[in-house]
């Protein structure tokens, strides 16, 4: 038998009881014979005075028989029979007991509290709390129903367990069932089995308290256990308890007269009630227990006791019926009239069906019935008192049973209809539901007991966002003026429940206003406590600190993705509040990993764009944080980082097919909030979104922005550029637009203004007059000649044939004029244009737009080009030093032998720069798609080639050595194998076709061995199988890899095609006017200003309500398309469905064809064997 552990000092409490006010003592086994004096009942316990009859504490001892009942005063009664005389408990008597279920192996020590039925509910609920120590509940459930076991059916269990286990882990309640073996008891306690062992065993941490309240008559072994205590009063040994069961299950012990049960090990504390009558008679512990919930539910106590902090919180009660008899209807009249809210379980049987039946049947407490109605009442009512009569009692009559249910029916809006394994109606009247802790979150709402609370508050706990919650929500006026809202959002946010922040922003919560700065970094302290993840971030890119700000979260977002927000522009200057909220939660949840909430939060971005890239950088750098375990959450962050692009993909695909004009202007405005006012293509660049930058709509507006507006081909900026009239030829792209008009942002009202284009401009233009048009005719060429000579195609141009023109001069120079002797003037010329583009490549370091220098340095290697021009840069300028160092001291030079040490090092210098200054002229193929792919594929094959060449190394220098030792005979002369150089040479030149075979029998001629001996049979062996593996094997690998390669690039060389010329813009913007050597002023101006000055940020010329516009057509976007997404996933999940029918279906038909299949020849049998008719009848 396994034994579960001993309760903690704080479930089983072991110290004496307190005495009363009057001295006595509650704890004693029958010390005296006198009651002590009660404290006179509260109102609460007063308030069922007209329903169940209340003896007072001092007549208690004159009354051994039952007092009748105040439902039968009006009644005839029929005559009682005598009665056994029972054994009266008039004290509160604490005691332990060791319970033993034998058949499931179960033993727990547990509390049982022997009270008697007019004990004053106070005193008992003091006892709970201050001696038992339990902690004040938010939630009581008082369980009620059957005695016997229920027959429900399996699904019937699981639905009311899965509801159950929901509503009591998440809140801190108390659980009031009668404790017992069987009946509701049984039934609650199988339902919280499960989370009773891991609380024992400390796997969980959920608190609430499992209470029964049983009637001492009823339980099985009562005289043992007198027996034991009375030979125990020190209360320092416990009882043993034995669990009875018949046949392998738990089973109460039960005759026709009497009722007797077990104590359930589940419930760790019991409290056993003696109504001082005889054996086996069932509720005699009800009249208590309806004061007891009476009390805690009761909003004010008249009473010095401790319990009247209970009181004085109103803890929200709710009464679940479960099956039951006439005796429970009782109860439920009683809770009513308190106005505690009742859920009744339709489909458990027993009084839960009649109320139910009466519920559909009267609309009101007085409404008539038919005879009919009336008999199938009275028929169920008969049948629930048959099914329950086991357990002795006498029925009551049905008069008084109907009037009860009028009642019922009268408080109908206290009462809520649970239907165990079935769905509610549409006509149901009581507002019923199928969900358990949905109904119940209903019926405490409905209630005054639970508005005592704050309703909102215990919905939010449950997570259920109902229509209650909203009405009651709406009922209350303003949602701002509210008082905890603040919380409750907070605490929303923080529990991932976003349908409750949608809720709160649909009733008009401002979020601008409930998110300030100091809100936010609470939520990130939270998360930094919480999540790891965003806490290694921090470390990694803040540094370690003992508290982190707002902008140090920054820092992870332009670490990642190069967009830093700027805390001063984020806020609004005027009120303080950030400008886009939504995307500042979005950040939280991301980096707390918050899958569903940063998807709640996204959709409602203003800028969805930059937080869809953003967020995928972030998504990414988690990964980078988490152990290497993590692979499922590895490989979901990845997914995340991959659908966020894609989403920032759709969302621009179809912002391009709603309004092209619009869209392009949505992915270039540059954003005031951002450092160096960064706009979406910048950020895709850098974070290499390569499918957003292959866009058509991304295309466009590179071409826009590489050719400066101009509609001008490459031929017609050559002819610009050596004949300048020309440029009056070429035409502004946006010059139809200009000319129509601008647009009148004021008359844009909804995202439906944007979707047409033509219309839009067509509706919203302001016509330009003639005076304006005549001023901008006399500053057309001024304007157009700006444009060109500042367009980066000009500057590629410029710079190309500038350089094509200096390559030239440095051949001629390498070739024909560079001297060993002297310093030339051609060799000036070449090191002011080194210079020249030394300074370009300082300014494309310190210039780009961002603000550390590990930054800089991090977009600036992003591109190989700039690895090649700094490498060939520095060599030149040590190339160009070398002459000047021997011009300047040749004494020194010559007295340490160094000139031909230095003019050796600067022929080698030259060399490289020869080699690095042709390989730079592939950069200018990106401006071609031809020759851009062309190089993209060959960089692409180089990492592959380099593997390559690494294993075919290694496998000529084993085979080199191999044939050294092999020709290292005596007296055999070969003219190869004398120097070292030969061990790579001789596979070299075997594997290219020369395989030495004239050498070798040169070799063998003055030796003993033969040509056709040994060694020439070895060494043409090693010969065949060295062009084996080096020509057959290696050879066709790096065949297929390039193969492999090449295919694989070739489907994304046009993307990547795209990527580079992105690149080639971004670097001839910042590039110089004027090409090298002519740059050198210009470059040192821009370097000294932004070393001495503040740089300025881009301005935008976009205006605030343009900027509002297109946020709200980018919002409009993301609706169409997440509409766009779901339509397609519902089609899915449609089309699986009919495939798994269609499936399901045709193995049926296949069945039924096999059978037919089989059974048809024993008919065609029969068919012949009996004839036509014989059949027919047969």
């Amino acid at each position: 038998m396994r034994r579960l552990p001993r309760a903690a000092p704080e479930d089983i409490p072991m110290r004496p009881l307190r005495p009363l006010s009057d001295g006595t003592s509650r704890g004693g086994w029958l010390a005296t014979n006198d009651w002590p004096p009660n404290t006179p009942f509260s109102s609460a316990q007063n308030s069922t005075d007209n329903l169940l009859d209340q003896t007072p504490a001092s007549t208690l001892r004159s009354q051994h028989g039952r007092k009748p009942d105040t439902l039968e005063e009006d009644h005839p009664k029929r005559p009682e029979k005598p009665r056994e005389k029972a054994k009266r408990i008039d004290h509160l008597i604490d005691r332990k007991v060791l319970i033993k279920d034998e058949m499931n192996s179960l033993e727990k020590e547990a509390n049982l509290l022997l009270v008697g039925k007019d004990t004053s509910a106070e005193l008992i609920l003091d006892h709970l709390c201050s001696q038992w120590r339990l902690p004040v509940p938010s939630i009581i459930f008082s369980i009620t129903g059957s005695c016997k076991d229920l027959r429900l059916s399996p699904r019937q269990i699981q639905m009311f367990k899965a509801g159950l286990e929901k509503v009591v882990c998440s809140t801190r309640s108390w659980v009031l069932t009668s404790g017992s073996m069987d009946g509701v008891g049984g039934l609650v306690g199988r339902c919280l089995e499960q989370t009773v062992f891991r609380r024992w065993l400390g796997d969980s941490d959920v608190d609430f308290q499992l209470i029964g309240l049983n009637n001492w008559a009823c339980l099985d072994q009562r005289s043992r256990m007198d027996q034991f205590w009375k030979t125990h009063p020190d209360n320092q040994d416990t009882c043993c308890y034995h669990v009875k069961s018949t046949r392998g299950l738990r089973k109460s012990v039960q005759s026709a007269a009497t009722f007797v049960t077990s104590l359930n090990p589940l419930y760790s504390r019991t409290v056993a009630v003696d109504g001082g009558r005889g054996p086996g008679e069932k509720h005699q512990e009800l009249k208590l227990r309806i004061r007891l919930e009476q009390l805690c539910s009761s909003p004010s106590l008249g009473s010095a006791h401790a319990i009247t902090k209970v009181g004085e919180l109103a803890v929200p009660t709710i009464l679940m019926v479960v099956g039951g008899d006439a005796k429970v209807l009782e109860h439920v009249v009683a809770s009513l009239r308190h106005n505690i809210p009742v859920m009744v379980c339709a489909d458990s049987g027993g009084v839960a069906d009649v109320i139910v039946g009466a519920l559909r049947t009267m609309t009101s407490g007085d409404s008539p019935l038919t005879e009919e109605q009336e008999a199938a009442l009275r028929k169920q009512m008969h049948r629930v008192e048959r099914a329950e009569s086991s357990g002795g009692g006498k029925p009551v009559r049905f008069r008084r049973q109907l009037e009860l249910l009028r009642e019922c029916v009268s408080h109908r809006k206290h009462i809520t209809t649970y239907f165990m394994g079935a769905a509610a109606t549409a006509a149901e009247p009581q507002g019923g539901t199928s969900d358990l802790d949905s109904c119940v979150l209903s019926a405490l709402l409905k209630s005054k007991t639970a508005k005592r609370r704050d309703p909102v508050q215990l919905a939010l706990d449950w997570n259920r966002c109902d229509e209650v919650v909203r009405d009651i929500i709406i009922d209350e006026g303003d949602i701002n003026e509210r008082p905890n809202i603040g919380k409750l959002m907070t605490q929303a946010i923080l529990e991932d429940k976003t349908d409750f922040v949608l809720l709160f922003q649909e009733l008009g919560l401002s979020i601008e206003k409930f998110l300030t700065p100091d809100k936010l970094a609470e939520l990130y302290q939270f998360s930094i406590r919480k999540s790891p993840t965003i806490h290694q971030l921090l470390k990694k890119v803040a540094g370690n600190k003992s508290e982190y700000s707002v902008r140090d979260v920054y820092e992870i977002c332009y670490y990642f993705s190069s967009c830093k927000f700027q805390l001063d522009e984020v806020l609004d200057k005027c009120t303080g509040m950030f400008r886009d909220p939504f995307l500042e939660l979005y950040i939280w949840a991301t980096l707390s990993c918050r899958e569903e909430a940063a998807a709640f939060f996204w959709r409602r971005c203003k800028s969805a764009m930059l937080g869809a890239l953003v967020g995928s950088k972030l998504w990414a750098a988690n990964t980078l944080v988490l152990h290497r375990d993590d692979e499922s959450l590895i490989s979901r962050f990845e997914q995340l980082e991959r659908h966020y692009v894609q989403m920032a993909h759709d969302v621009m695909d179809k912002a391009w097919q709603l309004n092209p004009e619009r869209a392009k202007d949505l992915i270039s405005y540059r954003m005031k909030f951002t450092e160096h006012e960064k706009c979406i293509m910048d950020i895709s660049w850098f974070i290499e979104a390569k499918h957003v930058i292959g866009h058509p709509c991304f295309q466009i507006v590179v071409e826009q922005e590489w050719s400066g507006g101009l509609k001008c081909r490459p031929s017609d900026v050559l002819l610009a550029l050596f004949i300048p009239p020309c440029i009056s030829r070429m035409s502004l792209r946006s010059g139809e637009v200009e000319e129509e008009g601008e647009i009148d942002w004021d008359e844009i009202k909804s995202p439906e203004d944007l979707d047409d284009n033509d219309k839009f401009l067509s509706k919203h233009t302001v016509d330009a007059s003639d005076e304006e048009r005549e001023a901008r005719d006399k500053e057309k060429f001024r304007s157009k000649a700006l444009t060109f000579y500042r367009a980066p195609i000009t500057r590629f141009i410029l710079h190309f044939m500038v350089y094509i023109v200096f390559l030239l001069y440095y051949v001629y120079f390498y070739i024909w004029k560079m001297s060993r002797r002297k310093f030339d003037y051609e060799e000036i010329v070449i090191g002011i244009y080194i210079i020249a583009n030394f300074l370009e490549s300082v300014n494309m370091l310190v210039l780009p737009d961002a603000s550390s220098s590990v930054m800089k340095v991090k977009m600036w290697a992003q591109s190989e080009w700039n690895i090649i021009d700094f490498v060939y840069l520095t060599t030149g300028l040590i190339a160009f030093v070398i002459p000047g160092v021997i011009v300047t001291a040749p004494d020194t030079v010559d007295e340490w032998g160094m000139r031909k040490t230095l003019l050796d090092i600067r022929d080698c210098l030259y060399a490289i720069i020869t080699l690095l200054l042709w390989i730079r002229i592939l950069r200018f193929y990106h401006f071609s798609m031809t020759l851009g792919s062309i190089w993209i594929m060959i960089r692409k094959m180089l990492v592959e080639t380099l593997v390559f060449c690494s294993v075919l190394g290694l496998f000529m220098i084993a085979s080199g050595l191999y044939f050294k030792q092999l020709l290292r005979v005596p007296n055999y002369k070969d003219p190869y194998t004398e120097g070292s150089s030969w061990t790579l040479f001789r596979p070299f030149f075997i594997l290219n076709g020369e395989l030495f075979f004239e050498a070798l029998t040169e070799g063998l001629a003055d030796i003993a061995d033969e040509p056709g001996g040994k060694l020439f049979t070895y060494y043409t062996v090693s010969v065949i199988l060295s062009l084996l593996f080096g020509n057959v094997m290696l050879l066709n690998i790096l065949i297929a890899i390039f193969s492999r390669v090449y295919n694989d690039v070739r489907l994304v060389s046009e993307l990547e095609w795209r990527t580079e010329v992105y690149v080639l813009l971004r670097h001839y913007k910042t590039k110089s006017y004027l090409p090298p050597p002519f740059s050198i002023p210009e470059s040192l101006w821009r370097l000294g200003c932004h070393l001495l000055l503040t740089p300025d940020n881009l301005k935008e010329t976009r205006s605030p309500k343009m900027i509002n516009t297109m946020e709200m057509f980018e919002g409009y976007c993301v609706g169409r398309v997440l509409e766009e997404k779901s339509w397609v996933v519902e089609n899915n999940e449609k089309t699986e469905f009919i495939i798994k029918t269609v499936a399901e279906q045709k193995a049926k038909t296949q069945e039924v064809t096999a059978l037919i299949k089989n059974i048809t020849p024993a008919v065609i049998k029969c068919y012949k064997s009996y004839g036509v008719d014989e059949f027919m009848t047969f």
